[in-house]
């Protein structure tokens, strides 16, 4: 019986932590759902000049709350924290994950560089301004690639800061918007790529 009460008394605050931390993802999606509908749609909207659909905001939406879960997995089950410590830990994952950014490396000079969605050719030519990526980090340039980006030749541009559901967002929808592109198209005709390759741009390995 008394093996039983300090159970239950042992399983309370990892309880409380649980809610605790529903309590906190919920306002965090909450919060960030109205953006997407505002700001985050309306950037969107003006980089393409074209009218987001509902559909591809949906696909992002959830797309990007799985993500995040897989990023901010807390097992506190398994996890001997006090109260003070997880008060801690959120605040660490709020200003980690608050101030992120949607970016875009892009080529400065023409030249050859790999493709990682492409068949026919590994290393495809690219022009000034084309773009090489589309990616997201809630760092910056540094902390996501050092002092060297992945090939020479190579921009980091920041196209869109944010908390991390609102960049996951945002990188989802380029992507996706990536395949309809004037830009994608020019790059096959280029390259003498068929349709079926380059779904995502040159740099790009797989919708994350």
């Amino acid at each position: 019986m008394s093996s039983t009460i300090s159970q239950q008394r042992a399983g309370q605050p990892v309880m409380f932590l649980l809610f605790m931390l529903l309590l906190t993802l919920s306002f965090f999606y909450l919060k960030t759902q109205f953006f997407v509908r505002q700001s985050l749609t309306d950037y969107l909207a003006e980089q393409f000049e074209k009218p987001i659909s509902n559909r591809l905001i949906s696909e992002a939406t959830t797309y990007s709350m799985q993500k995040l879960e897989l990023e901010l997995d807390i097992d506190l089950e398994n996890i001997d924290i006090t109260l003070d410590d997880y008060k801690a830990l959120m605040r660490e994952a709020a200003e980690k994950f608050g101030r992120c950014q949607q970016y875009k490396l892009v080529v400065l000079k023409p030249g050859r560089f790999p493709c990682y969605t492409c068949t026919i050719l590994k290393n495809i030519l690219l022009s000034p301004g084309q773009t090489f990526k589309i990616g997201q980090t809630c760092g910056n340039e540094r902390s996501r690639y050092g002092t060297n980006l992945p090939e020479p030749g190579l921009k980091y541009l920041v196209e869109f800061e944010g908390n991390a559901f609102e960049v996951l967002v945002a990188e989802y929808v380029r992507l996706k918007l990536f395949q309809y592109s004037q830009e994608r198209q020019m790059i096959l005709e280029i390259n003498q790529l068929t349709e079926s390759e380059m779904l995502l741009p040159p740099g790009n390995k797989i919708t994350r």
